[in-house]
């Protein structure tokens, strides 16, 4: 690999593009010049059959990785074998809306040879036919050991890696700490902590926040950010022996809910990504939300800031919060019917695996890599100082709640049952449901209208 050409790439990448998994956006910059590559030989591996395709095609929902990370990272500055076109394949959605732009693509057995994937959806595939395993191009899961545990799980089908992320997207609680100074007194991130670590701390410290404002402020905004922190701790899969089940969390958080609404220290108005979600960032009505670490980069927090000139923007700090948890992130997988194994497998390994590259991308944009020992390097460096926190270090609160995130299970219809959610947690939140019984009825029958051929 060229390191030198390829940090100067990945520099110049930090004013165009970072990596963030879930956000609706897509990229509108001009194409570099797939041309300047270095050309660097792809290793064979013995492993692999011999690439025969004069196509790489690399898919995804948005642009992210075929675009800004493909063409104007890895073509940039690796290059592609001679005779080979490098083929971007991007559809411009929301994560959750790509599952049936993937499957039309893939039915219609179009070229196809590397594919991302987001965790709520990533079984659907993982579990198919168009799925390959990353043994069959060469790559063992001995290659990984430096990424973070949860990550791998993800990507692992009946004891089989088949997917692997460059990103770990831990969760934090994200506050305004020009509005912590003024109603808690707090004056650093390791405060602030003290008085949200654990779910009745925070509600009490919820209580204060609305005594101290006069009511005007809320210590969080929107329930489905919330929602992200109960469903990563979920140790049971949504469906076992193909039938629905409910998850204590579900319970847990809905009871959490309907307090936080009863007492003022939620904005139940306020949707996820959605402007109401966002202004209440800027305008000094919330302390806080809970975020990602993609979440720093293009979308959520970045957005509650009003963007890089918004009113807020540079008074946020992030803390570990209640719980570990994690929110999205993208999986690169390899399609079974690929005609260029070995040029998928370096793609692969040089996003996911090669620390060198990691330590370069997450320096010039502040992404948060699956890679212990590029995070070490980092923090030994002296992290990376964010602008939209003030300057603090987000790597030194990234890693740890890494290292915080549970075990978990993740199933086939993760997505889907999360949106039949959304709206039972806002109508039992604001008392349209005598009862949780009657809120989780609710849910189990969207799921039902949602899922009908699981056994009811």
């Amino acid at each position: 690999m060229n390191l030198k050409k390829n940090l100067a790439l990945v520099a110049a990448l930090a004013m165009t593009a970072t990596v963030f998994a879930g956000c609706t956006k897509t990229g509108g910059e001009e194409p570099v010049d797939t041309t300047a590559g270095g050309n660097d030989p792809v290793a064979t591996d013995p492993a692999a059959p011999a690439d025969t395709g004069d196509t790489f095609t690399v898919m995804s929902w948005n642009d992210e990785v075929p675009v800004k990370w493909g063409e104007k990272v890895y073509v940039a500055d690796k290059g592609l074998p001679e005779g080979v076109t490098y083929n971007p394949v991007n559809f411009g959605v929301g994560g959750g809306e790509a599952t049936p732009y993937f499957q039309n693509y893939m039915e219609s057995g179009e070229d196809l040879d590397v594919f991302a994937l987001e965790a709520d959806f990533a079984l659907t595939f993982l579990n198919s036919s168009y799925a390959g395993t990353l043994a069959d191009v060469g790559i063992s899961a001995d290659e990984f050991a430096n990424a973070y545990d949860y990550t791998m799980a993800i990507g692992t089908v009946d004891g089989v890696l088949k997917a692997v992320s460059m990103q770990s997207c831990p969760g934090v609680y994200a506050y305004r700490t020009d509005l912590a100074d003024s109603y808690l007194g707090v004056k650093s991130p390791d405060e602030m902590q003290a008085l949200v670590k654990d779910w009745d701390t925070y509600l009490d410290t919820a209580a204060k926040v609305k005594e101290a404002s006069g009511g005007k402020c809320t210590m969080s905004v929107a329930l489905g950010g919330l929602w992200q922190v109960f469903s990563a701790a979920r140790e049971q899969d949504w469906v076992v022996d193909n039938k629905f089940v409910v998850t204590d969390e579900v319970k847990e958080f809905l009871e959490l809910s309907k307090t936080l609404a009863d007492n003022g220290y939620i904005d139940t108005n306020a949707k996820t990504w959605d402007a109401s979600w966002y202004g209440r960032g800027q305008d000094g009505t919330t302390m806080g939300m809970f975020t990602c670490a993609w979440g720093l980069e293009g979308c959520i927090l970045i957005d509650a800031a009003g963007g890089v000139d918004g009113p807020s923007y540079g008074l946020w700090n992030i803390t570990e919060g209640p719980a570990g948890w994690y929110w999205g992130g993208t999986w690169l997988a390899v399609s079974s019917t690929t005609d260029n194994p070995n040029l998928a497998a370096d793609f692969i390994r040089y996003f996911c695996a090669d620390t060198d590259t990691m330590t370069h991308f997450a320096e010039a944009t502040g992404t948060f890599v699956n890679n212990k020992e590029a995070v070490k390097n980092i923090v030994a460096n002296g992290g990376y100082a964010n602008p939209l926190l003030g300057g603090q270090d987000s790597y030194a609160y990234f890693a740890p709640a890494a290292d915080n995130v549970p075990a978990m299970n993740i199933g086939e219809y993760d997505g889907t049952i999360k949106s039949a959610l959304n709206p039972v947690m806002v109508d039992y939140a604001t008392g349209k449901y005598a009862s949780i019984d009657d809120a989780i009825k609710a849910f189990t029958d969207n799921v039902q209208a949602a899922l009908p051929n699981l056994n009811w």
